[in-house]
């Protein structure tokens, strides 16, 4: 399997790391034999997780901002053997030089992607949840492709 990285890129106020929350959840609702680094894992919180589904690795991180644990958390994940790292990101800037550093360091993938946001719709937690449901999919095809499937 190719280690990726996973990266919720926006700016401020998006629901970045909502949907990250939201994504850990489906997870664990999904996959009844993961097994979760916290239990009960607290979602009124920022998350920072690792969720393991047989023998493959998610690293799990909400915070996303300057000055945040993401600075160390992407590193953490990848010392820890994560194959898959998802993670909440400003646009530019720190975060944005972290995630490239953990790519590069530990040879990560990486996959760029973004809320969908329209002014025609008015519910972020519709636009969220596709979203969420974006990156369930790329998650089960990549335990799909790991277990030869």
């Amino acid at each position: 399997m190719n280690k990726t990285i996973i990266a919720n890129k926006g700016i401020s106020n998006q629901g970045k790391s909502s949907s990250i929350k939201n994504v850990a959840k489906e997870i664990l609702e999904q996959f009844p034999t993961a097994i979760s680094s916290q239990n009960p894992i607290n979602y009124e919180e920022d998350i920072n997780v690792i969720i393991t589904i047989d023998n493959i690795k998610i690293g799990i991180e909400s915070q996303g901002d300057p000055n945040s644990r993401i600075f160390t958390s992407l590193p953490g994940f990848a010392k820890k053997g994560c194959d898959i790292i998802l993670c909440a990101s400003r646009s530019n800037g720190e975060t944005v030089n972290v995630i490239e550093r953990t790519k590069s360091t530990y040879d990560y993938n990486l996959i760029w992607v973004t809320n969908p946001r329209s002014s025609a719709v008015d519910s972020h937690e519709f636009l969220n949840s596709l979203f969420t449901n974006q990156v369930i999919d790329i998650i089960k095809t990549f335990i799909n492709i790991e277990h030869g499937k």
